[in-house]
């Protein structure tokens, strides 16, 4: 599946069914990075599709901050980290943070 097939999967899928496919796709992801069992190839392409979900989910605040915390993960390994990064990003131009540390 491309990111241009995702995307317009997004456009027409119910949005609690893809807010809810985006935050376990994360979990799992940061997970696997976490334990160190996430082929890096893998990891890449997940982030791309997870990016392009960005577009089209509506979180609620718990979760933006979940995913805040998750992305450190990407952000901290050299070959993640530009799209960690950019993930990081989407979620602020979303979120406004107030009283965050």
């Amino acid at each position: 599946m491309t990111l241009h097939a995702i995307q317009e999967f997004a456009s027409i899928s119910k949005a609690v069914t893809l807010n809810n496919k985006f935050l376990l796709s994360f979990a799992e992801l940061v997970a696997g990075k976490e334990a160190g069992t996430a082929d890096t190839d893998r990891v890449s392409l997940e982030l791309d599709i997870l990016i392009a979900l960005m577009e089209k989910v509506k979180l609620k605040k718990e979760n933006y901050v979940e995913v805040m915390r998750g992305v450190k993960v990407f952000v901290d390994d050299r070959n993640t980290q530009k799209k960690g990064y950019k993930m990081l990003t989407k979620v602020v131009e979303r979120f406004e943070l107030e009283n965050f540390d």
